[in-house]
This record gives C-alpha cells, sequence and structure tokens, in this order.
C-alpha cells in the first residue's frame, strides 16, 4: 500500500493513496462502529459478508510490536467500508455510511479547471485535430452533467434499494427459517433418533455444534450479542425474547452459507430423503 494522506478527520479519519484512492483504516473504522465483538472476529467476517477480495477491495499489514504476535491491521477502500458500515443495521452504522456518502459526494462535486468555450481557434489547428478536440471537450461537459444528475438521484436510490433489500431480507429469512425447521423435524423422526426420548433436542443441538465447528464461533455469544444490541437500540423485551439462534444465522451471510452446508450434511448422514 503506497504511502497515506489524510483527506478527512471528521466522524472518522479518511485517507488518500498516492494513486488517488479513498480508503480508511479497519481499527478506526471499528471504533467508530462501537463493535462489541473483537476486531479479528469483526474483521473476518465483515470482509467475508461483503465478498471483499484482498488486494482489491482492501489490504492486510502487519504492524509488529516487541512482545506477542504481530497484529494484523487493514487498509479498506471507501465503497468497501461503507458496505461494511451498512451491515452493522444501526444508527450508528447508518451514520457512518452517509458520512462516505457526503464525502464521496464533495469530492466528487471538487471543482476541476474548466477549459474555455473556443480553447482551440486562432490557434492554426488542421480542421480534423479541432474537430477531435471539440468532441473530448463535449465528452467532458456531459460527463459533468451526468454527475450533477448522479448527485441528484442518489438518496432516492438509497432509499428505494434499503426497502428492496428488507424485503428481500424478511422473505429469505421466513423461507429459510421454514427450510431449517422442516429439516430438522425430518431428521429427528427418522429411524436414527426413534429410539431417542430427547430426539429433536439432539438434533438441534448436532446441527449447531457442526456449525460453531465450521465457522469458529460461539452461538450462545452470538445470540447474547445480538439481544444486548436490539436492548441497546430501543427493541421491546417481547422482540428481544424472540432472537433466537436462527434470526442470528440468518442474518450473517456466512454462518447462514454454513448451516445449510451442515443441514444438507445431517440429512446425508442420517439416510433422510429430501423432496
Amino acid at each position: 500500500m503506497s504511502e497515506l494522506k489524510i483527506i478527512e478527520d471528521d466522524l472518522i479519519p479518511v485517507y488518500e493513496t498516492d494513486t488517488g484512492e479513498r480508503v480508511v483504516y479497519g481499527i478506526e473504522l471499528y471504533a467508530v462502529l462501537g463493535v462489541r465483538s473483537n476486531y479479528r472476529d469483526w474483521i473476518r467476517n465483515r470482509l467475508n459478508d461483503c465478498e471483499a477480495v484482498e488486494n482489491e477491495d482492501y489490504e492486510s499489514f502487519a504492524k509488529n510490536l516487541a512482545k506477542g504476535r504481530p497484529p494484523i491491521g487493514h487498509i479498506i477502500k471507501l465503497d468497501t467500508a461503507k458496505e461494511m458500515a451498512m451491515l452493522e443495521r444501526n444508527e450508528k452504522g447508518k451514520q457512518v455510511r452517509r458520512y462516505f456518502i457526503e464525502l464521496e459526494k464533495k469530492y466528487k462535486a471538487a471543482p476541476v479547471p474548466r477549459v474555455p468555450v473556443n480553447p482551440i481557434a486562432g490557434m492554426g489547428l488542421s480542421p480534423q485535430l479541432q474537430l477531435l478536440i471539440n468532441m473530448e471537450l463535449k465528452l467532458k461537459q456531459q460527463e459533468e452533467k451526468f454527475s450533477e444528475l448522479e448527485n441528484k438521484t442518489d438518496r432516492q436510490t438509497e432509499a428505494i434499494q434499503t426497502v428492496k433489500e428488507a424485503m428481500i431480507s424478511a422473505g429469505a429469512e421466513q423461507d429459510f427459517s421454514k427450510w431449517v425447521i422442516d429439516s430438522i423435524k425430518k431428521i429427528a423422526e427418522s429411524s436414527s433418533f426413534e429410539d431417542n426420548p430427547f430426539r429433536y433436542q439432539t438434533v438441534w443441538g448436532e446441527s449447531y455444534k457442526r456449525l460453531e465447528t465450521k465457522a469458529g464461533c460461539r452461538l450462545d455469544t452470538l445470540l447474547k450479542n445480538a439481544k444486548k444490541r436490539a436492548a441497546e437500540h430501543g427493541a421491546t423485551k417481547a422482540a428481544v425474547k424472540n432472537i433466537s439462534k436462527i434470526s442470528v444465522i440468518a442474518e450473517n451471510k456466512r454462518l447462514k452459507e454454513l448451516y445449510i452446508t451442515c443441514i444438507r450434511e445431517m440429512l446425508v448422514a442420517y439416510c433422510v430423503e429430501v423432496a
């Protein structure tokens, strides 16, 4: 990563590389968002959720200390940082995302040197060269108009996209939960568990244990943190109580995909026929 120059230091420091790329430090984004899980778990999960590609969307670096293992830091491009903030799904995440959007608008709208209306008049250029230069000037003017239109419609597009994502997410979560419950029921009622009086609890427990092993996480801790965040953001006691391990899994793209794999493995392992 090239040398960074700070260009904004309001809500969160934003830097610019010597190639003009705007970036943030992962640890500074983490601190401003007020995330309660440890940084290493959070950054790994969020980069996976965003499907970020190393050396394209972010870069990792090690900072050597006098003692212990060197911590891994991350330099993240603004577009990816904006998506990570959105995934927090709380007021602070929205505030950071809006800050990034306004910053992008600011730099898009930065004044650029304007060329005189007819800069090539009297320069003795050939007609062909004059035509090419005039075409280039018209293209630049069109780009400026498109940029202005993009700025005006950005808020509307964002609002529409937010509503659309919420509707899709709600439907997807409902379908996911139903599929999981139906699959667990089929496994529990299979011949493998017919002599187990606690077959449903056993199957649920095995599915969660498989997920924790694959994902390297603790579902009890994730559930506790999810309920705590909901309560802090004003959710009712009933709403907090209704938060389950399934809803926590459904909200995390990586966990959801891994859990689907776990359930499918169990269906095969216990010879359950899938319609």
